[in-house]
């Protein structure tokens, strides 16, 4: 069994099980509209915050945090478009599926980034 291209103990593969049932709750959606209104007070672009409210509403049982997009991420198409242009999301979501064995990806996991929109020099940060 491989994991990143990386073969796995088969010890280790004894650890991996199936995740229980995960219910939505009314804090994700929350967290969610936080990010939305965050990305339009910063006047980032409509597909720029759609993309990362997509990560961000999986369930929140699990939340892999990142720690912001690379400048020259792209954010048209599908989500599952943008995943597959992106490296690191790419490596997440099959990290998800190995270890979940396959119950859950990158679509049913909250992925939030520390800094959630690219880097951007002409826009200030409004002092507190």
């Amino acid at each position: 069994m491989l994991c990143l291209d990386i073969p796995v103990p088969r010890c280790a593969q004894k650890l991996i099980i199936e995740p229980p049932v995960c219910l939505p709750d009314v804090q994700d959606i929350k967290v969610v509209n936080l990010i939305r209104n965050f990305g339009k007070e910063f006047e980032r672009p409509r597909d720029e915050i759609e993309q990362a409210c997509n990560l961000a509403s999986g369930q929140s049982d699990l939340i892999i945090l990142l720690e912001r997009p690379h400048k020259s991420q792209t954010y048209r198409g599908t989500f599952s478009d943008f995943v597959k242009r992106c490296e690191t999301l790419k490596r997440v979501d099959e990290l998800i599926r190995f270890g979940s064995k396959g119950a859950r990806s990158i679509h049913t996991v909250t992925v939030v980034d520390a800094f959630s929109f690219k880097p951007q020099d002409s826009t200030p940060i409004p002092s507190e």
